[in-house]
């Protein structure tokens, strides 16, 4: 019996060694997650940068919008491992007078695919290394980095989810957008720059907002207002046009979230869109 004891105590404080402690900045609590308690040879497992902002400051989406910088990761792992993009999840919008930025308030995890290689030995603990770099916003902006690095084994079995992670990677999916399936357009006319979205299983009818989010600076004006209604031809976002949108540009990409109205609650999907520029109505 004191036998069993002494290998379960062992067994909870080896385990417990495997999660490193959170790298606390002045503004930022950052650290590598696991949504399993394992990795397993041949197959990919998600870890995410959890960076939590203190209350009134954010950090940033894949493009800020007026002023401010992007999260980025630099992944530093063992032989053979490979990383993916980051799955960014919906943003705010944050408006400081003339400007407006996208970005996070308190939590947000950003997931990376990790893949294991075929041939890793089973039975052995892997430590994943990461560089993470941001820019921590309120009224200022504080540029903050840290070292992480997560410990996990490799077991030849299907990993078990963490239960503390498992829910907010979940959430994090939920909110992170979809490629879009259906038929992207844009037109130009003066200043407007209109983007249609067409997809024949979309129900209109219960659409009670869309947004869009571009990708990279020079196509819209973030903070003017943004319009929407529904045509024939789908959903139809007019939007400002930004300093770099003109009649020969060929495409433009960026995200579109939707509000849909379903019973009495609002459901919404968030999709990545590339439009192609069109002379005409779809």
């Amino acid at each position: 019996m004191r036998s069993l004891l002494l290998s379960a105590i062992i067994l909870c404080f080896a385990s417990a060694s495997l999660q490193a402690e959170p790298v606390r900045t002045p503004h930022t609590e950052a650290e590598l997650v696991s949504e399993t308690l394992s990795l397993e040879p041949g197959k990919s497992a998600w870890i995410a940068l959890r960076l939590n902002s203190k209350k009134g400051w954010h950090t940033y989406w894949r493009y800020a919008g007026d002023s401010g910088l992007p999260t980025t990761i630099a992944w530093q792992l063992p032989p053979g491992f490979k990383a993916g993009s980051i799955q960014w999840p919906m943003p705010e919008r944050f408006k400081l007078g003339p400007l407006l930025n996208y970005g996070y308030h308190g939590e947000v995890l950003l997931l990376t695919k990790i893949e294991t290689p075929a041939k890793q030995p089973i039975s052995t603990n892997v430590t994943l290394r990461a560089k993470a770099n941001w820019l921590a916003c309120e009224k200022i902006c504080v540029p903050e980095q840290a070292e992480l690095s997560l410990t996990l084994p490799v077991e030849n079995t299907k990993p078990a989810t963490d239960k503390r992670w498992y829910p907010k990677f979940e959430q994090t999916r939920k909110n992170t957008p979809q490629q879009f399936s259906g038929v992207t357009a844009f037109q130009v006319q003066g200043k407007q720059l209109s983007v249609t979205l067409k997809l024949p299983n979309m129900k209109l009818g219960e659409i009670r907002d869309a947004e869009f989010f571009p990708h990279r600076f020079g196509v819209i004006s973030h903070a003017a207002s943004q319009t929407w209604a529904v045509t024939p031809d789908g959903v139809v976002m007019r939007l400002t046009a930004g300093p770099l949108v003109n009649e020969k540009m060929r495409e433009i990409t960026g995200t579109v979230r939707l509000s849909f109205k379903v019973g009495e609650k609002t459901l919404n999907k968030s999709y990545d869109v590339s439009a192609a520029h069109q002379d005409t109505a779809l």
